[in-house]
């Protein structure tokens, strides 16, 4: 039996949590403020046509012409796209000072965003019709995370499931579900995939979250790998967003499979804010996340999305998935290289190459493909340019060379691999290996264009055989780089 205090202090924290959910505006939460560069980016994205359409480009083409039906909209009618909107992160200069270093909302009431109705009715879709579709299309695979998730009792997110469309109902009573590729049931997502690949010249992919009002952990804290732009499409979810351990983190991704991070080790959120339908965010690669759809937290009277299912997009845009990062491009040179194994193993080569890109961050960024090719506020350079090979060649090489001195002072072994690294033969497998690379880049964002096209073009296959597609194309890219990456594929180059 509580103690009469006792009582009133519970009283009086049932009161606090009640009045901070019916009043608290999403942005109150927000712990940290945006940076000089963010508040940039989110000005260049509030101006987005603001105030002169005639500006926006027509959309009459066949990227946007299922969107038009369903919006109502008539063709050749001027208006905000996607398209304009990653156009504009492309040749932003705050962008890329952001890029990988800091999360930022927009479409909300801090940071508004120019034609967001027209924007996210283009790219999201309700529960409602993703339900019917996964019930249509029973081989779609749903995963659905541990109920011990929900509950607070795991700290790690591990032991997903898969379940079938029959038990959605029951399921996510008591958990989050999420679908891969969700373009593959919502044909009209490719949109924002689509624009990402023209714009940012990066590839790209979505998946689909799914989370019951009431639970109060939608998912543990964890970091992803992939930079993602969140787009809420019905209801409300709370998030909360850290700085990471490690900036670009490339090897592996915290709180995942058994490993833990503790949200009061990592200090205070970055953000913390409820995201309401239309309205985005962008998390970089490696910063750590947790979501929420607790009613004490969401269940506030103003705003809109209140008490329906929560569901975004989380559209990722893929470097160290696909490999293309530096750590990853060195890798597989050195690898590739003909070394001895007897001497790579004495010199410890492998030991310190992991121990640099731990410490030294320029051996963990992407590499210099699509917008990253150029200077801030250039135009990045035409793939077919030629300079890439070189300009990549020239960077690895220096970077080689850190890994060359710390093996100066290891080992008569170490000695040896220090002067091939530095070598004239070094430099030209840089070359001949960084040309293989833009080749696969490049086909490799010309195969996701060719598929996101003909989904919208033509959605007659099931979802299963779409998402099939995409594994090929993306099981393509893993062969083509493990060839070239094999040992002594290379050698005296």
């Amino acid at each position: 039996v509580l103690s009469w205090s006792e009582q009133l202090a519970e009283l009086l924290e049932a009161t606090r949590v009640f009045f901070r959910a019916l009043s608290a505006s999403p942005e109150a939460r927000q712990p940290s403020q945006p940076s000089r560069a963010v508040l940039r980016v989110q000005a260049e994205l509030q101006a987005l046509c603001a105030g002169a359409k005639s500006d926006c480009r027509s959309r009459d083409t066949d990227k946007q012409s299922t969107s038009y039906a369903a919006s109502g909209k008539q063709p050749g009618v001027a208006t905000v796209s996607w398209q304009d909107f990653f156009h504009v992160l492309a040749g932003s200069k705050a962008f890329r000072k952001v890029w990988q270093r800091e999360p930022f909302l927009f479409g909300t009431p801090a940071a508004p965003l120019h034609g967001a109705p027209e924007l996210f009715s283009v790219g999201c879709a309700r529960w409602e019709r993703v339900r019917a579709q996964l019930h249509e299309n029973e081989d779609v695979s749903i995963v659905q995370f541990d109920e011990a998730v929900s509950e607070g009792r795991q700290k790690s997110w591990n032991n997903s499931k898969y379940i079938k469309a029959r038990d959605l109902k029951s399921v996510m009573n008591r958990s989050t579900i999420f679908i891969n590729f969700a373009w593959a049931l919502v044909p009209e997502v490719t949109s924002v995939n689509s624009a990402i690949v023209d714009a940012l010249g990066l590839p790209s992919n979505t998946n689909i979250y799914a989370t019951a009002p009431g639970l109060r952990f939608g998912s543990v804290p964890h970091s992803d790998g992939q930079d993602v732009f969140i787009l809420q499409c019905q209801g409300r979810k709370q998030w909360k967003v850290w700085t990471p351990p490690k900036l670009s983190p490339t090897w592996h991704q915290r709180g995942k499979d058994g490993d833990e991070l503790d949200p009061d080790a990592l200090g205070p959120p970055l953000l913390d804010v409820v995201l309401e339908p239309q309205q985005g965010m962008y998390v970089p690669l490696g910063f750590a996340h947790t979501t929420s759809t607790d009613s004490a937290v969401v269940d506030y009277e103003a705003g809109s999305g209140r008490g329906e299912v929560s569901m975004h997009l989380t559209v990722g845009v893929e470097t160290v998935s696909t490999g293309f990062t530096m750590a990853a491009f060195l890798k597989c040179a050195l690898s590739s290289a003909a070394i001895p194994a007897d001497i790579a193993v004495e010199s410890s080569m492998a030991d310190l190459f992991l121990a640099l890109v731990e410490r030294d961050i320029d051996l963990r960024r992407p590499l210099p493909l699509g917008f990253l090719a150029a200077p801030p506020g250039d135009m990045a350079p035409s793939i077919s340019s030629g300079s890439f090979p070189r300009l990549l060649a020239e960077r690895a090489q220096q970077l080689l060379r850190r890994l060359a001195d710390e093996l100066q002072e290891e080992s008569v072994a170490g000695r040896r691999v220090a002067v091939q690294l530095r070598a004239e033969p070094m430099r030209r497998l840089l070359v001949k290996l960084a040309s293989k690379y833009e080749g696969f880049h490049a086909e490799y964002l010309q195969r996701q264009t060719a598929q996101f096209k003909k989904i919208r073009a033509d959605n007659a296959d099931s979802a299963r055989e779409w998402q099939q597609r995409h594994e090929a194309s993306a099981g393509w890219l893993s062969e083509q780089l493990e060839e070239w990456c094999r040992p002594g594929r290379l050698g005296a180059a």
